[in-house]
């Protein structure tokens, strides 16, 4: 298996490199999931460059940072058609993070429903940003997950319910819009978050907190491109 490690929001190409040149270019899909179930962007004929065997891929800019699953299919000179769903693409946001620690996509797609393309693309950086609450307002939950005192899943718990607060939100969702041609998504849930959907409550910051210790979630409320 090959990880192809490229920075969030910029660049937007990688290379594939066949051992033995297909008879067309290869098709490219990218997936949120290792089942490869849930599609993050569509598949696209991938560009030829001057090697027969080589090939340049490309992701929409569009995609948080996070691990996605790739799918590339492609015909040998005798026409059998085969699958590689052997690679992944790590993007790498700017401060060297892939998104959230503990909860994942499919963690929420299974507590929720499956995804729609749109909100697969924007969980990542949901959870993303859930997790910052969570650790702006309980900092020690790193250290008692590692030393054994927090179930993991518990946290994963507390995260998505956040952000499925958001999904479960239509009036928080102004615009949504999809081009499956040039593969740009976009997603404004700008009120979502303003008016408080993407939020740790308190019942939820006690179920996070070391025994005895009493915190308040009211104020912990970031927005979500900030």
């Amino acid at each position: 298996m090959a990880t192809v490690d490229k920075p969030a929001g910029s660049g937007g190409t990688y290379t594939y490199t066949l051992t033995a040149a297909p008879a067309a270019p290869p098709t490219r899909t990218i997936f949120t999931d290792a089942a490869r179930t849930v599609t993050a962007a569509a598949a696209q004929v991938m560009t030829a460059t001057g090697s027969p065997v080589q090939f340049t891929g490309t992701y929409p800019l569009t995609l948080a940072a996070g691990r996605y699953f790739l799918r590339h299919a492609f015909s040998t000179a005798g026409g059998a058609a085969l699958v590689d769903d052997d690679d992944e693409l790590l993007l790498v946001a700017p401060d060297g993070t892939v998104g959230g620690t503990y909860a994942t996509v499919q963690d929420v797609a299974a507590g929720f429903r499956p995804l729609t393309a749109p909100e697969a693309l924007i969980v990542p950086t949901l959870i993303d940003r859930a997790e910052s609450i969570l650790l702006a307002t309980v900092p020690s939950i790193p250290t008692r997950v590692v030393s054994g005192t927090l179930s993991t899943a518990v946290v994963v718990a507390v995260e998505t319910a956040m952000v499925e607060r958001v999904l479960r939100n239509p009036g928080g969702r102004r615009q949504e819009s999809q081009s499956i041609d040039d593969y740009t998504t976009s997603w404004t849930i700008d009120n979502a978050v303003s008016s408080g959907a993407l939020y740790v409550s308190d019942a939820e910051v006690a179920l996070l907190s070391p025994p005895g210790v009493r915190q308040w979630a009211g104020s912990v409320r970031l927005g979500l491109w900030s």
